[in-house]
């Protein structure tokens, strides 16, 4: 389950670095010498075949760290994490967090792991139960908190004692985060969700974006977390072409009951991408599956291929025959800046002429009238219609 939490007793078994880093990958509980481990699911379930370690500025301060990264046995990015060692200072008093943060692929939290005999502190130096351990693992995964919003300045109380219970924080500053902080410990979760949304995050996610394959891709597609996904649409329009497995992975995205990852998938398609037969064809089929209101971007993204396929046109050409409003007009929009005039879809087009709706026969006979047709039967067919109009249709 997502989220779930575990609490591990200090092993008795003896471990070596990269025996627990390789033990780690799962998230499940093992029989290591952490005491304290909570972790979330992970992006991928590759396993762990070496940890790569890399130098980074932390804060722009000029400061340097280490940020570790996991691959897999074919080199791809598993999970990263990152030593803490910082003070977390309230009232005059100091304790040290020394912690390890750990980072999905795509920069979400992934879980928070402590040494033998560490524990982290409320007020009074009071020791986490492990309820509020898993109170801090869901906080850590929030990424949208207004904890983004407050500095650690503002969490100072000056020339007043703070309320009970509380590691002085002002009343009208805990009321604003109260349901966002584990309580009792304001500061120490403000620390460690400032780190895990920090500049190491752009760092994880500079570092998995310089090797992405599309099968990479693919696999994050998968991932149950929604935030996965929309950080892998974000970084298709990188390939120049799609691949049919993440063509058809993207285009099942798309449906009514997920409206707003149905238009990212839409808008995360690209020109060069779309001058693929094989990828044009299968919006197509995708058209006459969602909804009315998915339709009509479905077909704008076909107006931004480079061409539109014979295949492609004939079978936006009958959809007309089904339409109305917004999407009939759409598709006279695409056939038209595609220049479309072959043949067969002008016949189609031409027999909407005789529709009863006149909406419908209006909008046939302004998208034939911008091309110059040779075809007699069809010119008998708009001759027709303006002599339909001419008797008061």
């Amino acid at each position: 389950m997502r989220g779930q939490y575990r609490w591990l007793p200090i092993g008795l078994k003896k471990w070596t670095l990269f025996g627990l880093l390789l033990a780690c990958h799962t998230g499940q509980a093992q029989n290591t010498p952490w005491a304290t481990r909570y972790f979330r699911n992970q992006t991928v379930s590759f396993k762990t075949h070496e940890v790569k370690p890399f130098v980074v500025e932390v804060n722009n301060t000029g400061y340097r760290d280490t940020l570790y990264q996991a691959l897999s046995e074919n080199g791809e990015p598993v999970y990263y994490y990152r030593k803490i060692l910082q003070e977390v200072c309230f009232e005059g008093e100091c304790r040290l967090l020394n912690a390890y943060l750990y980072w999905n692929i795509t920069g979400s939290y992934l879980g928070l792991e402590l040494p033998p005999e560490e524990f982290l502190s409320k007020s009074e130096h009071t020791p986490f139960v492990p309820s509020e351990y898993a109170e801090l693992n869901k906080i850590l995964a929030d990424s949208l908190s207004p904890l983004a919003n407050f500095a650690y300045e503002d969490l100072i109380v000056k020339d007043r004692k703070p309320p009970s219970g509380l590691d002085a924080v002002t009343g009208a500053t805990t009321t604003n985060i109260a349901g966002y902080v584990v309580d009792g410990a304001v500061y120490t979760t403000h620390t460690l969700w400032h780190l895990v949304y920090g500049p190491t995050r752009q760092e994880v996610m500079r570092l998995t974006a310089e090797v992405l394959t599309p099968e990479l891709l693919g696999e994050i597609l998968q991932s149950a977390d929604m935030g996965d996904r929309y950080w892998a649409l974000n970084h298709i329009s990188h390939l120049q072409r799609l691949p049919r497995q993440l063509a058809k992975q993207v285009l099942a995205l798309m449906d009514d009951k997920q409206y707003n990852l149905s238009e990212r998938a839409i808008s995360s398609l690209q020109p060069q991408q779309l001058g693929d037969g094989f990828l044009q064809g299968e919006i197509v089929k995708k058209i006459d599956q969602v909804g009315y209101s998915l339709k009509p971007q479905l077909i704008v993204k076909l107006g931004e291929a480079p061409f539109l396929t014979e295949g492609v046109a004939q079978q936006l050409a009958t959809y007309l025959k089904q339409s109305n409003g917004k999407p009939l007009i759409t598709i006279f929009d695409v056939l038209q800046k595609q220049q479309v005039s072959e043949p067969k879809v002008l016949s189609i087009v031409s027999d909407l002429l005789a529709n009863e709706n006149r909406f419908i026969a209006n909008n046939a006979y302004k998208f034939l009238s911008g091309i110059a047709i040779k075809d007699r039967v069809i010119l008998g067919k708009m001759e027709a219609y303006e002599a339909r109009l001419a008797d008061g249709y």
